[in-house]
């Protein structure tokens, strides 16, 4: 799974979930990319494209030794 973040506010036909600007989601890279090409397609919001958002990994602290 991989957090994304939209442009604009969009409803999902499938899933009927609602995301908006600023509100961070999770889905999958394949649904994200079918995602898009469907609005796209049946909004007509040609530029359409979500942001992934990719969090930091946590490293171990490493500090002191």
């Amino acid at each position: 799974m991989a957090i994304y973040l939209t442009p604009k506010k969009v409803k999902d036909k499938n899933t009927k979930d609602l995301y908006e600007p600023g509100k961070e989601f999770e889905m999958t890279v394949k649904r994200a990319e079918e995602f898009e090409k469907n609005i796209r397609k049946n909004k007509g919001y040609e530029d359409f494209t979500l942001e992934r958002v990719d969090k930091p990994k946590k490293q171990n602290d490493t500090e002191g030794e």
